[in-house]
């Protein structure tokens, strides 16, 4: 099992668009704490995680079984493109689950994130 994380580590913009570097190295840090022999991959950019799916799929590579994604990843278009991306129904990778994560609180953000086929 490998997981995939997809996050910016804009650490002077951490509450907006994206998370620290902290953030990321603890996160990390707890799956090898508490899952030492799971492969983790880190992005910092939505189209990076996606060459990275793309190649695993043309070299039969195995993917990872589940996508951490930052909603704002740098910014709300990145992450929904990246959600669209991995979800719309003609996609490959449409079975990976998607932990999203976020602090908006925005009713809007829900229900856009709900629309594209993710659950809260």
């Amino acid at each position: 099992m490998t997981i995939g994380i997809v996050m910016s580590v804009r650490s002077q913009l951490r509450i907006r668009t994206g998370c620290s570097t902290g953030f990321v190295d603890a996160l990390k840090g707890s799956f090898k704490n508490s899952l030492p022999t799971l492969p983790l991959v880190h992005f910092s950019e939505p189209s990076r995680a996606l060459t990275y799916l793309q190649q695993c799929a043309r070299d039969q590579q195995r993917l990872p079984q589940m996508v951490l994604n930052n909603l704002y990843l740098p910014n709300l278009d990145d992450g929904l493109h990246l959600l669209t991306s991995l979800k719309e129904p003609a996609s490959f990778f449409r079975h990976l689950p998607i932990v999203l994560m976020s602090a908006s609180i925005q009713v809007q953000d829900r229900q856009e994130v709900n629309r594209r086929g993710v659950g809260t």
